[in-house]
């Protein structure tokens, strides 16, 4: 999707996300997974 860190991705606007032309949902609910499983799903607030 275009990002290389971790702070890459949790700097853009949730929002805005949806918009960039390399978006995937499915690659975005497995980040989300990803982030619940390592308890740091409250990075994405």
């Amino acid at each position: 999707m275009g990002f290389f860190t971790l702070q890459d991705i949790i700097g853009t606007n949730q929002k805005d996300l949806h918009e960039l032309d390399d978006y995937s949902e499915h690659w975005y609910f497995e980040f989300v997974d990803f982030l619940h499983r390592k308890d740091l799903l409250y990075l994405l607030g």
